[in-house]
C-alpha cells in the first residue's frame, strides 16, 4: 500500500511538472511551479526507499536523497508563489542569491552527515539522530512556507475573479500539504521524537496533487488542462487500441487455427499491437499540418489576431463592416461556428450582427437582461448549472462576452463552440478580454458615426438648399463691393482735387500773399486748413484702401537710406511735437545699410506711426531708432504713452478698427485705417509689422525691411 502510494504520488507530480514546464518553458511561474511538483514528486520514493532499507546504513543513505529532494521544496514554494501569475522572475536579486546559497548550504550539510547523523528502522519506523546543521534546514523550511503562506494570503485578498479561484486552491492545498509533512517528518521526529507519522507523509502530499488537479480542470491553471485533457484521451485511445487488437488477433487464431494459442504468443501480439498504436502518432503528426482545415485544429498567433482586428476597427466607422469584419476573424481564427454582437441601449436590444448563423438569432428581452445582469465574462464549460447556463445550452452559446465603454454598456459578443470540439482555453479567453474594451470602443464609435451619418443626409439636403441661397446672395454682394470701391475710387479722385485747391488757397491767405488778415480770422482760417488736411489724408487713405483690395497697390522698389528717411521725417514732425511739450528724438543707430522699398511708402508709414505716437502720448516722449538682425533692418517708434490693453493689440491692424480702452481710445478721433494699411504696405514690401506695449509704460511700434545684399 505505501509503495503504491508513493509511486501514484511521484507519477502525478513528475506528469503534472512536465506538463507544466512543456506548456511554456520560458514562463518563470511554469518553470518554478515544475520544479516545486518535480521535488515533491522525488521525496516520497527517496522515503520509501529509506523506510524499507534492510539496515541502517542504507536507510541513512536514502534518507540523505529525501534530505536532497525536501531543501529545495521550501524555498521553490516561496519563489512560485512571489512570481505567480507572471512570467518574469522579478524578485530582488540580492534576496534570490541569499536563498540560493542557503539552499546549496544545506544540500551540502546533508551530504557531509551535519543534518541527519544517523537514521535507523526500529520495528518498522525510523529513528533519526539529528546533526547540528538540522536547525539550519528547519528554519529554512518553515521560515520559507510562513513566507510564502503570508504571500499567498496577501495575493488571495488582492485578487478576483478566475486568479482569485486559482490561488483559493493553492493555498489551501500547498499549505495543508507542507504544513503537515513538516509536522509528520521534521517536528515531530526532530523535536518530540515521534516518527511513526513519516511513513504516510506523502498522503499529504497527495493533497496538493489533488486540489492543483482540481484547479488545473475546473479553474485553468497554468493552462494545461487542454493538454492534460488530450494526452489522457490519446493514452486511453492507445490503450483500447492495443488490447484490442491484441484480443482481435487472439480470436481469429482460435477461430481459423487448430493451434491452442500460447501466452506468450498473444504477449507478443499485444506488444505488437501496443507498438502499431504507438507508431500511428508520428504519422498522425505528418498529416495533421495537412488536415488543419478539414479537422479545425490549425492555432492562431495572439499579437497576429488582434493586430488584424485593430486594423480592422481602424479602417472603418460603418457599424456593419466593424461587426462583420470582427466576428469573420475571429470566426476564421479561433475555429469558431458562430458568432454575434448583440447590440444594446439602456438594456434593450438594439441590433443583432451575426455570422454562422443560418437564420439571424433571436433573443428575448429576458434573455438579454439575464446575460447582461452577469456583469463577467461566461464560459459554458465553468458554469454551475442554473439559468444562465441553461440561456446558454438553448441558444447553443459556449461563451459571452460584455463590450463596456465608460461604464456604459454597448452589447455583447456572443460565440458558438469549435468546430474541432475542443474547450476554450485560457489563451482564447484572455484575447476575447483584451479584445471587449476596444470592440466596445469601436461599436460606440460606429453607432454615433451612423446617428450622424442618418442625421447629415437630412442636413445635406438643407446644406445643399442654404448653399445655393448664399452663392445667389455672394454673387450679389460681390457685384455691390465692387461698385462700392468703383464708388470709392471715384468719389475720392473727386474730392482730392478740390480739397488740395482749397489747402492751397487757404496757405495763400494765411501766409499773407491775399492781403492782411485779423487775428480772429486767422484762427477760423488755420481751424478750416487743419480740417482739409484731415480730410485730404482720409482721402488718401481711401484710396490707398481701394487699391489694396482691388490689387491695384503698386511699389516702386529701389535702395532707400533708412537714416537719412528718419532724419527727414523727425524734423518734419518736430513743430507737431513742440505743440505738445513732447521731444522726439532719434536713438543710436549707428551707420545703417541701405534697405529694399518704396521710399515714399516706407516715409507714409513711418509718418503714420510717428503721427499716432504723438497723438496719444501726453507727457514723456517718442524715439526712433533702427538695428539690424538677421537679414533684416527693424525699425522701431517707441513712446511713453499709457500703453495698450493686451486684449486690444490684435484690433490695431484691423480695418476700421479702434480700441475703446488704453491709450488707443476712439475718444481721440481718426478713422481706423492708418495702420491697417501701414501693415498691408510693410507685407507688400516682403517686411512684417508688429508692436509691445505694457499698460501705464508705453508702447513700441516694429517694422522690418529687407537690407540690400
Amino acid at each position: 500500500m505505501a509503495l503504491t502510494i508513493s509511486l501514484l504520488t511521484a507519477l502525478f507530480s513528475f506528469t503534472i511538472a512536465l506538463f507544466v514546464y512543456l506548456k511554456n518553458t520560458r514562463s518563470s511561474t511554469h518553470i518554478l511551479f515544475s520544479a516545486l511538483i518535480f521535488f515533491i514528486g522525488l521525496y516520497p520514493i527517496f522515503n520509501y526507499l529509506s523506510l524499507n532499507s534492510s539496515d541502517a546504513e542504507t536507510a541513512f543513505f536514502w534518507a540523505k536523497f529525501v534530505l536532497l529532494s525536501a531543501i529545495p521544496a521550501g524555498p521553490l514554494f516561496y519563489l512560485f508563489v512571489r512570481v505567480f501569475p507572471s512570467s518574469k522572475f522579478d524578485i530582488n536579486k540580492i534576496l534570490s542569491w541569499l536563498i540560493l546559497l542557503w539552499v546549496v548550504l544545506n544540500i551540502f550539510l546533508s551530504l557531509f552527515g551535519y543534518v541527519f547523523l544517523s537514521v535507523s528502522i526500529v520495528e518498522g519506523a525510523p529513528v533519526i539522530v539529528p546533526g547540528a546543521a538540522v536547525g539550519s534546514f528547519g528554519l529554512l523550511q518553515v521560515l520559507s512556507i510562513i513566507a510564502g503562506s503570508r504571500v499567498l494570503v496577501l495575493k488571495y485578498r488582492r485578487a478576483s475573479g478566475l486568479l482569485r479561484r486559482q490561488l483559493q486552491y493553492i493555498t489551501f492545498g500547498i499549505i495543508t500539504s507542507f504544513g503537515l509533512t513538516a509536522i509528520a517528518t521534521l517536528i515531530l521526529p526532530l523535536i518530540l521524537g515521534v516518527s511513526i507519522f513519516i511513513p504516510i507523509s506523502p498522503l499529504f502530499l497527495l493533497i496538493a496533487g489533488i486540489t492543483i488537479a482540481y484547479s488545473i480542470v475546473r479553474h485553468r491553471l497554468l493552462d494545461i488542462r487542454l493538454v492534460v485533457a488530450r494526452t489522457v484521451s490519446y493514452t486511453l485511445l492507445v490503450g483500447a487500441f492495443g488490447l484490442f487488437y491484441a484480443l482481435l488477433f487472439s480470436l481469429f487464431s482460435s477461430l481459423f487455427f487448430s493451434t491452442i494459442t500460447e501466452i506468450r504468443t498473444i504477449f507478443v501480439s499485444t506488444i505488437l499491437a501496443f507498438i502499431m498504436a504507438f507508431t500511428f502518432q508520428p504519422l498522425r503528426r505528418l498529416l495533421e499540418s495537412a488536415t488543419d482545415k478539414i479537422f479545425y485544429k490549425g492555432k492562431y498567433d495572439t499579437n497576429i489576431l488582434l493586430y488584424n482586428l485593430a486594423l480592422i476597427m481602424a479602417s472603418t466607422l460603418r457599424l456593419e463592416e466593424v461587426t462583420h469584419g470582427i466576428l469573420d476573424e475571429l470566426l476564421m481564427q479561433m475555429k469558431v461556428n458562430k458568432g454575434a454582437f448583440i447590440l444594446t441601449e439602456n438594456d434593450k436590444i438594439f441590433d443583432i450582427k451575426s455570422k454562422g448563423y443560418k437564420n439571424p438569432p433571436s433573443f428575448s428581452e429576458d434573455e438579454v437582461k439575464t446575460l447582461l445582469g452577469t456583469r463577467n465574462t461566461l464560459v459554458f464549460d465553468e458554469l454551475d448549472e442554473g439559468e444562465i447556463k441553461e440561456t446558454l445550452r438553448q441558444q447553443e452559446l459556449s461563451v459571452t462576452l460584455h463590450l463596456r465603454t465608460g461604464g456604459e454598456q454597448a452589447g455583447i459578443l456572443i460565440l458558438g463552440s469549435k468546430e474541432s470540439g475542443d474547450i476554450y482555453s485560457e489563451q482564447d479567453i484572455k484575447v476575447l478580454e483584451i479584445l471587449a474594451p476596444e470592440v466596445a470602443v469601436a461599436i460606440q464609435n460606429a453607432k454615433a458615426y451612423e446617428e450622424i451619418r442618418r442625421f447629415n443626409i437630412t442636413l445635406q439636403e438643407e446644406v445643399d438648399r442654404a448653399t445655393a441661397d448664399l452663392k445667389t446672395a455672394n454673387i450679389k454682394l460681390q457685384e455691390l463691393d465692387k461698385l462700392k470701391d468703383e464708388f470709392v475710387s471715384l468719389a475720392s479722385h473727386e474730392l482730392r482735387s478740390p480739397m488740395t485747391v482749397i489747402k492751397g488757397s487757404l496757405s495763400t491767405i494765411l501766409d499773407g500773399y491775399a492781403g492782411e488778415t485779423s487775428k480772429e480770422a486767422k484762427e477760423f482760417l488755420t481751424a478750416a486748413y487743419s480740417e482739409n488736411d484731415r480730410l485730404i489724408r482720409l482721402v488718401n487713405n481711401l484710396l490707398n484702401i481701394s487699391r489694396i483690395e482691388s490689387g491695384r497697390l503698386k511699389f516702386l522698389v529701389t535702395n532707400v537710406d533708412m537714416s537719412k528717411l528718419m532724419k527727414d521725417v523727425v524734423t518734419n514732425l518736430q513743430m507737431a511735437t513742440k505743440e505738445k511739450s513732447l521731444t522726439l528724438t532719434i536713438g543710436e543707430t549707428g551707420t545703417l545699410p541701405l534697405v529694399l522699398g518704396d521710399e515714399d511708402k516706407v516715409r507714409e508709414v513711418l509718418i503714420n506711426l510717428i503721427g499716432n505716437a504723438i497723438k496719444f502720448t501726453h507727457q514723456g516722449g517718442i524715439t526712433v531708432s533702427a538695428k539690424v538682425e538677421n537679414d533684416t533692418l527693424i525699425t522701431s517708434v517707441a513712446d511713453t504713452g499709457n500703453g495698450i490693453a493686451q486684449e486690444d493689440q490684435d484690433l490695431l491692424f484691423k480695418k476700421f478698427s479702434q480700441v475703446s480702452r488704453g491709450t488707443y481710445s476712439h475718444q481721440t478721433g481718426g478713422t481706423g485705417l492708418g495702420l491697417y494699411i501701414s501693415k498691408k504696405i510693410i507685407e507688400g514690401l516682403h517686411g512684417q509689422i508688429w508692436l509691445t506695449s505694457t499698460v501705464g509704460k508705453g508702447t513700441t511700434f516694429y517694422f522690418s525691411l529687407p537690407i540690400v545684399k
